[in-house]
């Protein structure tokens, strides 16, 4: 009596089928992670500039009305004493001046202004270098429209009146559109950092922009970092957020409140 004998292995054309099936999941699983990932990093981006908002809303019930300026004056200096992240009072002028440390008695910490991918940058800052903190933030200020720059030499004004944005909330015609915040870019080789990106604690509107937009250049852009599907993460002045693209930024009604009340979105200061 002879005896059979089966073989049960996989065929080469079999193998390669399956080998070609767990790399087409594995590429999905990867590109599915990454969008998961992605969508939480802008999730917090958002909830942070709506943070960033409220607090610059505060601001102003301490200061007489007045909305934090993107240059204090000297009074302002001289009346308030800036502390940093550990409590500990800041001494260097440039370091004061910028928006992260003023801020930050109504932000509820540190943490807010460095959010989703920048918490990498942040977590290499955090403890030695306040110049780098108050220089990098995730968001910039709209410098040149909103607060106030009174320095001596006007580095952050426009046109020749050295005062040119709203410097009280009554004062703005639409809060709703008008830019305070936007998700902000430097190189990180600008930054001497390891982290994906940096910061940048301004930014500029669409009269000082010098071309389109490329992230090796930011300042072409007035330092904006289109980070989510080619669109950034803005605050206004009422607290609410958008994402806006290259082509809504343009309008400069979003970010001047004289553009907005001569309803003129290529308006040009004089």
């Amino acid at each position: 009596m002879k005896s059979s004998s089966k073989h049960f292995g996989f065929t080469l054309i079999e193998v390669l089928v399956s080998v070609s099936i767990i790399g087409v999941l594995s590429a999905i699983t990867v590109a599915a992670v990454g969008t998961v990932r992605e969508s939480a990093y802008r999730s917090s981006d958002i909830a942070a500039a709506r943070q960033l908002a409220a607090a610059y809303l505060l601001y102003p019930q301490d200061h007489n009305g007045k909305l934090l300026p993107s240059v204090p004056s000297d009074d302002d200096r001289q009346m308030t004493t800036v502390m940093d992240h550990r409590g500990n009072p800041i001494y260097q002028g440039a370091i004061s001046d910028r928006y992260v440390f003023r801020l930050l008695p109504y932000s509820g910490g540190i943490d807010l202004f460095f959010p989703g991918r920048s918490q990498e940058h942040l977590a290499e800052i955090r403890d030695n270098d306040l110049y780098k903190i108050s220089m990098y933030p995730s968001f910039g200020l709209n410098s040149s429209f909103v607060g106030g720059d009174y320095s001596t030499d006007g580095r952050h004004s426009v046109g020749k009146n050295p005062h040119y944005a709203i410097t009280m909330m009554s004062q703005c015609i639409q809060p709703s559109d008008q830019i305070v915040f936007v998700s902000a870019l430097s190189t990180p080789a600008q930054a001497e950092t390891e982290a994906p990106y940096a910061g940048k604690f301004y930014v500029y509107g669409p009269n000082e922009w010098s071309g389109s937009y490329k992230e090796d250049t930011p300042k072409n852009m007035g330092n904006i970092h289109l980070r989510y599907a080619n669109q950034a993460v803005v605050a206004h002045l009422d607290g609410s957020v958008a994402l806006l693209n290259s082509e809504e930024l343009k309008d400069m009604r979003r970010w001047s409140n004289q553009a907005r009340d001569r309803n003129d979105p290529n308006f040009k200061p004089r």
